[in-house]
């Protein structure tokens, strides 16, 4: 697996566990605590992967971000976290179907088409709107605060 700056093989995290496993855990505990990341860590190696037509476009071509395993493992923590919070106060609307366990976007594409033959049954018509969120993060933040995912750590939730 390819990794980005300041990583290290799994191998040597796996076999040092028993010593590592401390000190990350502080830290990233910290991090989650104090509301920031360590700076060393917003680094990553970007490499271009070719996506189609012609070779010598710029354009054709997307960036790839490799980061470091500490990135992954942090990741998987927050994500954890996060999950498990929702779960907990059945935050997590029925039809969502992204980054949900066991789901999938072919689940949401089932049910979308069974909710459109649904209609046609029934002599109703059906209409889809489609929205690009990806750089609407601050729509996110403050959905997140609404459901009481607040502060550095969470600190102040439900």
């Amino acid at each position: 697996m390819a990794s980005g700056l300041y990583s290290c093989p799994t191998r040597i995290l796996k076999s040092g566990c028993q010593i590592l496993s401390k000190p990350l855990a502080t830290i990233m505990n910290k991090s989650v605590e104090y509301g920031t990341y360590p700076s060393k860590l917003k680094h990553s190696k970007i490499i271009p992967v070719y996506k189609n037509e012609d070779e010598h476009d710029p354009n054709n071509y997307r960036p790839i971000s490799l980061l470091s395993i500490f990135n992954r493992i942090f990741e998987e923590i927050i994500y954890n976290r996060l999950i498990s919070f929702l779960k907990k106060h059945d935050i997590l609307n029925h039809s969502q179907y992204g980054f949900c366990e066991g789901c999938s976007t072919e689940h949401a594409l089932i049910n979308i088409i069974t909710k459109i033959q649904q209609n046609i049954d029934r002599g109703l018509y059906s209409c889809g709107v489609f929205i690009d969120l990806k750089k609407a993060h601050f729509i996110l933040l403050a959905k997140l605060e609404h459901y009481g995912i607040r502060g550095p750590s969470g600190q102040n939730s439900p």
